[in-house]
C-alpha cells in the first residue's frame, strides 16, 4: 500500500496544512474568510456572516519568515558542495536556477512547512558501456538537485545503523499528454526512490 504515510508525516500534517494556509493567504480570500473564524453558540448567522465579510488578514507570518530569511541571508552562508556539482552552481537543478537561488527558496519553505526536501540525482542511459566525461555532456548527462514539496514526501526510512535515508515515496498528481477529442484527467503517481533506483506507480483504472 504505497499510501501508507509516515508517523512523522501524519502527526504534523494538521500544523504544516495550517501553516501553509497561513503563509499563503489562503483565508485572505473572500471564499475561505470562514474556515478559521468559529461562529460561536450566541452569535445567529446574519452576525457570524457580517463579521466574516468584514474581517481581514494580516499576514503576519509571511512578514516573520521574509524578515528572518533576510536576516539569515544577510552574509552569504558558507555553503559545502560536493566537487562534482561546482560546476553546475549557475544552473544547481538543471531548470536555469543558480544555486544561492535555489537553497533560499529551500531554508523559505523549511521554516513555513517544518522541514525540506531536495532531491540529487543524476539520469543515466541505457548504454553498455562506461561514458567519457565529453559524452556524458553531449547526451546532457548531469547531477542536479531538485527540490520536492513536503506534502508530496509521505513515506520514507533511514538505515538504522548509518541513519542515511534508504528510501523515499512522492506522492503526485500527473497529467497525461492531451489527445484531440478526449479528456485526459490527473493521474495519481507514486515515485518510490531508494539510494540506487527508482520505480513510478499509477494507480489502476479499472479499481479507480
Amino acid at each position: 500500500n504505497l499510501d501508507l504515510e509516515n508517523e512523522d508525516y501524519k502527526t504534523k500534517k494538521l500544523v504544516r496544512i495550517q501553516s501553509r494556509e497561513l503563509y499563503d493567504g489562503f483565508i485572505d480570500k473572500p471564499e475561505n474568510k470562514g474556515y478559521y473564524l468559529h461562529k460561536s453558540k450566541s452569535e445567529d448567522d446574519d452576525v457570524f456572516n457580517t463579521r466574516v465579510k468584514l474581517s481581514y488578514y494580516d499576514n503576519l507570518l509571511r512578514m516573520i519568515v521574509k524578515a528572518r530569511q533576510a536576516l539569515f541571508w544577510r552574509k552569504t552562508p558558507t555553503l559545502e558542495i560536493p566537487n562534482y556539482l561546482e560546476e553546475y552552481l549557475e544552473d544547481i537543478d538543471g531548470r536555469k536556477s543558480e544555486h544561492m537561488a535555489f537553497f533560499q527558496n529551500i531554508t523559505e519553505n523549511a521554516e513555513v512547512d517544518g522541514i525540506a526536501w531536495v532531491l540529487v540525482d543524476k539520469p543515466s542511459v541505457s548504454i553498455p558501456r562506461v561514458l567519457s566525461e565529453q559524452e556524458e555532456i553531449d547526451f546532457g548527462i548531469r547531477p542536479f538537485m531538485r527540490f520536492i514539496p513536503c506534502e508530496n514526501v509521505i513515506d520514507w526510512g533511514f538505515d538504522p545503523n548509518t541513519q542515511k535515508l534508504t528510501y523515499a515515496v512522492i506522492r503526485s498528481e500527473v497529467e497525461f499528454p492531451k489527445m484531440p477529442g478526449i479528456e485526459t484527467p490527473k493521474r495519481k503517481q507514486w515515485k518510490v526512490w531508494t539510494r540506487n533506483t527508482w520505480q513510478i506507480y499509477y494507480k489502476s483504472e479499472e479499481k479507480n
